[in-house]
């Protein structure tokens, strides 16, 4: 995914016209940690309380019939253990920052490695300090920045989720592989989302449609 936005960065460049870009990129993708839920299908959420990462992913939890909550991530061990919330969105790799070997007894994914969606970070320069730099200084930041580091940055992504991975498997926890029948009732149902963010982007004179075409395009490209 990380290789595919830079791919199609033109298409969102106008979002950044007042900064310089470095990199855009996105972790290894959301697994649900459950508290002590274990999950299979969206019926197992109905009426459950998630915390979510994202706008989107709020409406995401909603179409599965749960509820989101949201909060930032610090806040996630005290939620759990206080059983404000049912489960949480993260990938492996905030795992030891929050403990959640110790919080959470299942972490569900599909059993292809599929995930529920990710989040994206801006590693952004002050445009005016980038511009007034002589030639030869920018070249180096050309060269270490955005499609140029795009697959390291993927790959430090995927490295870092095995130490979680391997902290909740050691702290007794089950992570739960669900099959592709089960995966594609979730995704099923999280295609709302998709088209509520397009109707939203039509609102605002953006071809919402286009734009999903070609991420779904790019990170297909990129998946091969």
């Amino acid at each position: 995914t990380t290789q595919a936005i830079q791919d199609d960065f033109a298409l969102i460049a106008e979002d950044f016209k007042d900064v310089h870009p470095l990199l855009v990129h996105v972790h290894a993708g959301n697994l649900l940690h459950m508290r002590d839920k274990r999950v299979t299908s969206p019926a197992d959420l109905s009426g459950l309380k998630l915390r979510t990462p994202t706008r989107t992913g709020a409406w995401m939890i909603e179409s599965w019939g749960a509820e989101p909550v949201g909060m930032p991530v610090p806040d996630v061990p005290q939620a759990l253990s206080k059983n404000v919330i049912d489960g949480v969105l993260v990938p492996f790799e905030i795992v030891p920052a929050l403990k959640l070997q110790e919080l959470t007894a299942y972490s569900i994914l599909g059993d292809d490695g599929s995930r529920f969606g990710t989040s994206v970070f801006l590693f952004l320069m002050n445009k005016e300090r980038y511009e007034e730099l002589p030639d030869d200084l920018k070249a180096v930041i050309d060269a270490h920045s955005g499609a140029a580091i795009a697959a390291m940055a993927g790959t430090l992504w995927d490295e870092i989720e095995e130490p979680g991975k391997k902290m909740q498997l050691d702290s007794g926890g089950e992570i739960v592989g669900i099959d592709a029948a089960a995966k594609a009732k979730f995704d099923d149902l999280s295609q709302s989302v998709e088209q509520r963010w397009i109707a939203e982007m039509q609102d605002q004179d953006i071809d919402g449609a286009a734009l999903v075409e070609a991420a779904k395009a790019g990170v297909a490209r990129h998946s091969q």
